[in-house]
């Protein structure tokens, strides 16, 4: 670990002194000393960047409570370097901008309005086929040649025709690269050659690490690790490769030579997307590869498989690249190593095949909203490509001689994440890994995310591979199944283009629902004497007022006359002026209205702490208890007020509240509990 803080400083401090040197001979900055020297006496133009996360972005923000900031000392400076310079260069301040609501919503509200709420928006990975689809974003066409030359890698692929969106980051590797627990592969003696354990990096640089190489390895480890407990769940055994199954198929898509959507064509029922569907399947029926799903769902629990990696639950996984670093600090502390490595390809297709790629998904982005005027929409894009260009310390460098200056960092990078790149045996097939894994990462590939046709109720291919892969809706075949969905794709993606080649907004959110308080009744209450309208909030993100009739409440699942929580006893559906439709399912709780017995109250065994100077009215109560119940069970965990005269969150230390829990029919308990005032850190 030494050694790769060490390596780390030394590339971190070369990088500065070049950045320092870069932005003085930037490309972005040829002809545009004159320039600068006419703004310097004109008044900055403040151009805004908005953001789901703030803090994350802006180097000068603090947590309000902790007082310190969410960004690393290294990524401050950059930021800090990247925001001068733009002053500098392009007179422009560059403001941060936190959305006040999810970022779908905040958009198309703020557009229809006809008041932007910036003048770029950041957009996280996922949310782009619905803001594409509300048609808030204006094309950037007339824009492509300021990013010619070192802002090359921002510029993504043509989306319908057109440019709408620009990268918003350097891609080392897949969003979800395939890692492993090379100490668990240690232990298996099938995987040795001679004594010596065959690492999947090393096969991969021999052009050995093929799909029928990669399913042998997995039967090696299944048979190996048969009814092993996991060392921090001893509930659950070492899987061989438990993953998100979506992320796997895109990977083998892709290393077969296709992708859902790429190269602007839609690719979900050409021959190379079926054969990576296909291996999914087969690795799944030989319970090679499991998933980890919601309750009755074919729908994997997000990020699920990156926190059982980190469990030591699994020895393959997909995992999500966020939290890599979690995960492998989660290893190491159980003295296990972390490796990685391209997905496998087909048996047939050579390893310099063209065909044979890496899946670069579209992550988060950015784009220029409508109502932008096209002036300040060209400094926009100008103050975002120096202002990245700096911050990743590339302003200037071709794409060649920045990739030629990664090799370094690229391993500092991976080891900073927990990847062994020092590994004595493993370490240099690992090296070798993460530099191939760079390259064929550095340009998105992958466009189906943004064009729509995964992650979609009712076109994705996705959700068909889930549903052959479980035997659900009676498909039992990702082949047969998809081409039976060709008109819905065709249909989904022409839909798409009528919307893009509009000049109209379109709302697609759909109205939402919300309960304040639990949805309580006494035994023997008339459901029709309830006036759901009061207890349950149906609003709209564009509509001011739901038509009548539009909002409806059923609440037949519920048996008021019988004590007992019904988990789905109110349903309640919706529909705005659009056409947008909302489901929602409430738990209705009936209780006994002549209970006269307290409710029982089980504290947790560790009190969470309250942050110094934390706000007390931002304490929730509720996560200092185990669980709250009546006589009959009904959970009251909700239903907690807290004593706070004697707490004082400005001061360190430890302080009695007096907790009080009552039920539905009103009868008290009550607890105390020692509160633990702490400095963030401690």
């Amino acid at each position: 670990m030494k050694k790769s803080a060490k390596l780390l400083s030394l590339v971190l401090c070369g990088a500065l002194s070049l950045s320092s040197v870069c932005g003085c001979q930037s490309s972005s900055t040829s002809g545009k000393q004159t320039a600068s020297k006419a703004q310097s006496s004109a008044a900055p133009v403040t151009i805004t960047l908005g953001t789901h996360h703030v803090a994350g972005i802006d180097p000068n923000y603090v947590d309000p409570v902790t007082k310190k900031p969410e960004m690393s000392q290294s990524d401050i400076a950059a930021a800090k370097k990247a925001l001068a310079e733009v002053k500098k260069q392009l007179n422009v301040n560059l403001k941060f901008v936190e959305y006040s609501s999810d970022v779908r919503t905040t958009l198309l509200q703020s557009v229809m309005a006809g008041t932007p709420v910036c003048d770029v928006a950041w957009m996280w990975g996922g949310s782009q086929s619905t803001i594409l689809s509300q048609n808030v974003l204006q094309p950037i066409d007339a824009y492509a040649d300021v990013f010619a030359g070192d802002g090359a890698w921002m510029l993504m692929s043509k989306s319908f025709g057109h440019y709408y969106f620009i990268d918003s980051g350097i891609h080392r590797r897949p969003r979800w690269p395939l890692v492993y627990n090379i100490t668990y592969i240690e232990k298996v003696d099938a995987l040795k050659k001679d004594g010596k354990t065959m690492y999947p990096a090393d096969l991969f640089q021999q052009g050995k690490w093929t799909w029928s190489v990669f399913e042998d390895y997995l039967s090696k480890i299944g048979t190996y690790f048969a009814n092993t407990k996991a060392p921090d769940n001893p509930d659950k055994t070492i899987q061989a490769y438990e993953t998100d199954y979506r992320f796997a198929a895109r990977g083998a898509a892709y290393a077969a030579g296709r992708g859902a959507y790429d190269d602007q064509a839609l690719g979900v029922q050409s021959a190379e997307f079926k054969q990576g569907m296909n291996f999914i399947t087969t690795l799944f029926n030989k319970k090679l590869l499991t998933s980890n799903n919601y309750t009755d769902s074919i729908t994997p629990q997000w990020t699920q498989n990156g926190t059982d990696f980190g469990n030591g639950e699994t020895v393959f996984t997909d995992i999500p690249e966020w939290i890599l670093s979690g995960a492998s600090s989660s290893c190491a502390k159980r003295g296990e190593s972390i490796g990685i490595v391209p997905w496998p390809r087909p048996d047939a297709l050579p390893m310099d095949s063209e065909k044979y790629r890496q899946v670069s998904s579209a992550g988060d982005c950015m784009g220029v909203l409508k109502g932008v005027d096209s002036k300040k929409a060209k400094l926009a894009l100008q103050t975002m490509k120096l202002y990245w260009n700096v911050f990743y310390d590339r302003a200037g460098l071709t794409e060649e001689q920045y990739a030629e200056k990664q090799e370094s960092s690229l391993t500092a990078a991976a080891a900073k994440d927990g990847v062994d790149v020092f590994h004595k045996k493993a370490g240099p097939g690992i090296v070798y890994a993460i530099d191939y894994l760079a390259r064929q990462s550095a340009k998105v590939n992958d466009f189906a995310p943004i064009v729509g046709v995964e992650d979609n109720d009712t076109c994705a291919w996705d959700v068909v591979l889930g549903n052959a892969l479980y035997g659900k809706e009676g498909i039992s075949s990702y082949d047969v199944a998809i081409e039976a969905k060709k008109n819905v794709f065709d249909s989904r993606l022409g839909q798409m283009e009528s919307i893009l080649k509009s000049d109209k907004l379109r709302d697609n959110i759909a109205p939402s629902a919300k309960a304040a308080k639990p949805l309580a009744f006494a035994k023997g209450t008339n459901p029709s004497s309830i006036k759901w309208a009061d207890r349950v909030a149906v609003t709209d993100n564009v509509d001011k007022q739901l038509e009548a009739g539009k909002v409806k409440f059923d609440s037949s699942a519920a048996k008021f006359d019988k004590v007992g929580t019904y988990d789905k006893g109110l349903h309640v559906t919706a529909e705005d002026k659009s056409g947008n439709k909302m489901e929602s399912d409430f738990a209705v709780l009936v209780y006994d209205p002549a209970n006269k017995k307290a409710p029982t109250v089980k504290l947790k065994e560790k009190l969470p702490d309250v942050t110094l100077n934390q706000d007390a009215s931002d304490i929730v109560w509720k996560d200092f208890i185990d669980g709250a119940a009546d006589k009959d069970g009904l959970d009251v965990s909700s239903n907690i007020k807290a004593d706070i005269t004697k707490l004082d969150t400005n001061t360190a230390g430890k302080y009695d509240v007096a907790l009080t829990v009552t039920d539905f029919a009103g009868n008290k308990t009550d607890v105390k509990i020692s509160v633990t005032v702490a400095v963030p850190g401690d």
